[in-house]
């Protein structure tokens, strides 16, 4: 009976364990299908980000509900080493972005994780595979060197400029750049700006004498020199070679393609002035085309209808001479690409208003751009003046808002010609479609992160026209979309300090006048108009959007004192010869009076000044009259006057 007991509780036990077992097996296979979420794509990446990237973290599969889309995530669910400014935010179901605050380091290698658990999914999962991933800004690097020896007939120095892809520290650049002529003898030089921190810099040194053989001089800036902020310096020395010619030696001292009204132009630099005369018949180009040649001092530019992507040789006989003596030795020989159109970008015309409830397009120009990203904030109603006054609008400004929209946009791109891509705001915003918004784009080619525009949008229903009368302010709101004036809407004027002096709403029809208006804002320069009803909000800028008059007779005819004026018109503009034209007469005495019937004279005058037509009549009882002048088919083309 005893063992009975025994091996039935021993039963129970084993029952107990497997049913615990199975349950938790069933929920792992349960909770494991939900929670095997992988990091499908993470963009940027590479060596050449750009300091202004927005990251964006793609996984397998959605795993928050539609509640979380444009959420902030806490802080540390997406680290950087080294630190960045930022914030991350659901964007999408599956996709997190992380929106910079302040540029990457120039120069820099970085790493972000993803931390293993997002806790505002409510579905709960755990992150696998990769979470860590690499990438780097541009490497430090020296983007241009234009330097050449400038001669005289017995001495010579180097002057030029050279341009790095990020700013340096001048005092370090001075450590690291020596020039040295044949190898053993350093050379003096200055920079300009002499301190401080710039991207170009312009170097000139102490003049050198000038033997009767050529000499070599070398220019170098040491491996390891790195840009203000920078983390990675130069991987190698960067090396210029140059040769200093000797006395009687003519030499070209630089050749290259230049730009010109988007025209380019090949330019040959000699170490002395070359007369037009003289150098024309030295010059020769291939493929063969119609040249002219110009002649600037030492500078010797060749025009023609050089072809983009084409290669072509230009070629200076020897004997060449200079007026100084100089002679070219040997020939000169180079082939130079002539390079397509630098990617260009801008926005079209420079309209700043939208009707929010209709056609919101804005036209997008670019040349050798195949896609950009675009990024949409949406500005704050209150950083109205610091936007407009202490930044103008400008293309940099940042901050002032919050991020609403990024996205790439591919363009229809044609080689070296402009094309127009139209980018619907409408699509990307919400249905109130109201306020300011910063729109910029940007070329999607990392090289080429320098290619952008700016482009400011105020999406309103409330037009404003504003009149200064004597030492009152007239405001009228109407609607944009059907022209209907607009009542209680508040109309503040705000000063240039972001002060508001006057205030109060509109009547029905859309008006508000302020008076003593000298009084109440004395002390302040009135800089903005702002109106606001609802959510909705606009503006007028003073001293942008002002309309002169100096164009107009803003003072009109002045008023009948005695007899009678006249007005003639006809019912359009332009007429065919054959045509009848219908002109009438309105004939008006002292404060707009009809006068009794009274003859008049209308003379018809032809382009030629000739009188061709004159006609007699009385005015009718409401002081006007009507002719019809029959147009002959051979009628002088031109303009005619009727008086």
């Amino acid at each position: 009976m005893e063992s009975k007991k025994i091996l039935t509780g021993i039963v129970a036990v084993l029952s107990l364990l497997v049913l615990v077992i199975g349950s938790l097996y069933i929920h792992s296979l349960v909770s494991g299908a939900k929670t095997r979420i992988t990091v499908k794509s993470f963009t940027p990446k590479g060596e050449k980000v750009s300091p202004w990237d927005d990251f964006t973290f793609t996984f397998s599969e959605p795993i928050v509900d539609n509640s979380l889309i444009n959420t902030e995530l806490p802080d540390r669910a997406v680290q950087f080493t080294p630190t960045v400014k930022g914030g991350a935010r659901w964007i999408a179901r599956d996709t997190i972005r992380f929106y910079l605050e302040s540029p990457l380091a120039p120069s820099a290698s970085y790493t972000v994780e993803l931390a293993p658990k997002l806790k505002q999914s409510s579905l709960g999962f755990v992150i696998t595979g990769d979470r860590k991933f690499t990438f780097a800004t541009d490497p430090f690097h020296v983007q241009n060197r234009r330097l050449e020896f400038k001669y005289t007939k017995t001495h010579a120095k180097v002057v030029g400029n050279i341009t790095f892809n990020y700013p340096v520290n001048i005092a370090d650049l001075r450590a690291n750049l020596s020039i040295q002529l044949q190898e053993n003898v350093e050379i003096p030089y200055t920079l300009q700006p002499q301190n401080g921190i710039a991207r170009e810099i312009k170097l000139e040194t102490e003049e050198i004498p000038r033997l009767l053989g050529n000499q070599n001089l070398k220019v170098q800036i040491e491996k390891g020199f790195k840009c203000v902020g920078g983390k990675i310096g130069l991987k190698e020395a960067n090396v210029k070679s140059m040769t200093l010619t000797g006395r009687g030696t003519l030499g070209v001292t630089y050749a290259n393609v230049q730009e010109y009204s988007g025209r380019p132009r090949i330019v040959l630099r000699f170490s002395s002035r070359i007369p037009i005369d003289t150098v024309q018949p030295y010059i020769h180009v291939k493929p063969e085309l119609e040249t002219q040649i110009i002649a600037r001092d030492r500078d010797i530019e060749i025009h023609g209808d050089f072809k983009r992507s084409s290669k072509y040789e230009v070629t200076v006989q020897e004997g060449l001479s200079a007026p100084d003596g100089s002679v070219l030795k040997k020939p000169y020989s180079v082939n130079l690409i002539i390079p397509n159109v630098q990617p260009q970008i801008r926005f079209v015309g420079n309209g700043f208003f939208l009707t929010r409830n209709q056609n919101m397009n804005l036209g997008l120009a670019s040349i050798n751009v195949r896609k950009v990203n675009v990024h949409i904030e949406k500005v704050f109603g209150n950083n109205l003046v610091y936007a407009s006054k202490m930044r103008n609008w400008s293309s940099w400004t940042e901050n002032l808002g919050k991020p609403i929209h990024s996205s790439a946009l591919t363009i229809d791109s044609k080689l070296n010609e402009e094309v127009r891509t139209p980018i619907d705001l409408g699509q990307y915003l919400d249905d109130k479609r109201v306020g300011i918004f910063r729109v910029s784009v940007r070329d999607s080619n990392n090289n080429n992160y320098w290619v952008r525009a700016t482009q400011w949008v105020m999406l309103t229903d409330l037009g404003i026209i504003a009149k200064r009368a004597g030492d009152e302010l007239w405001v009228w709101v109407n609607s944009l979309s059907n022209l209907k004036p607009v009542s209680q809407v508040t109309v503040k004027l705000i000063s240039d300090n972001n002060q508001t002096l006057l205030s109060g709403k509109t009547n029905w029809e859309g008006f508000i006048k302020f008076t003593s208006v000298a009084q109440k804002t004395e002390g302040f320069t009135p800089f903005m108009l702002t109106v606001e009803k609802a959510d909705d909000l606009s503006f007028l800028q003073l001293n942008r959007h002002q309309l002169s008059t100096g164009d107009f007779n803003i003072s009109g005819s002045a008023y009948l004192a005695a007899g009678y004026e006249a007005f003639l018109y006809t019912s359009r503009g332009v007429y065919r010869p054959g045509e009848k034209v219908v002109l009438a007469a309105i004939v008006r005495g002292r404060k707009n009076i009809t006068p009794p019937s009274l003859p008049v004279n209308i003379q018809i005058l032809a382009p030629d000044g000739r009188v061709v037509n004159e006609f007699k009549q009385n005015t009718d009882r409401r002081g006007g009259c009507e002719i019809t002048i029959s147009l002959p088919a051979y009628a002088q083309t031109g303009s005619y006057i009727a008086k």
